[in-house]
């Protein structure tokens, strides 16, 4: 592994061919799996958590999954990463992301009854970009605009 003594530098700076794809590896199944603590664990082994980059990663997928529990929801299934294409600016339109989807249902009450419910069951996905080039990993983010597997199919057709 790289160490780097300064403090918070390019992501690039901290990895190697070989390591960007075991890393790229192990986050992808901390992510399949929704478990941040599991991702900063990982964060720190490669001594990158103290990164801005790294921060703000972190902090997104927080959210995405603090909302869970607050919402006091389920997760019922996890779906395996899927390739996609960025709709945003932020990741380079028309990049190639990692979308995670999974299913979370919730108990609703009626009347404020603890005998009469019903469980609704939602979907969400979320995308992640790791941006390698030359097989280094020089950019990680979460992407929040990219095309459904519906719209990846549809431009699939005219690109055969």
């Amino acid at each position: 592994m790289i160490t780097k003594l300064e403090n918070a530098g390019p992501l690039v700076d901290y990895f190697t061919p070989s390591t960007s794809k075991k890393f790229i590896e192990v986050v992808d199944d901390a992510l399949r799996s929704l478990d941040l603590i599991k991702i900063e664990s990982i964060f720190r082994e490669y001594q990158i958590y103290h990164l801005d980059e790294c921060q703000n990663f972190i902090g997104q997928l927080k959210h995405q999954f603090n909302s869970l529990k607050n919402d006091e929801a389920r997760v019922v299934l996890l779906g395996s990463s899927k390739p996609r294409l960025s709709k945003c600016m932020g990741c380079e339109f028309g990049s190639s992301i990692s979308a995670y989807r999974y299913e979370y249902s919730k108990r609703y009450y009626e009347k404020e009854s603890k005998d009469a419910y019903y469980d609704v069951v939602y979907a969400k996905e979320f995308g992640v970009y790791f941006n390698v080039i030359n097989n280094v990993l020089v950019e990680l983010s979460v992407c929040n605009a990219f095309l459904t597997k519906e719209e990846c199919d549809e431009l699939n057709k005219y690109g055969s």
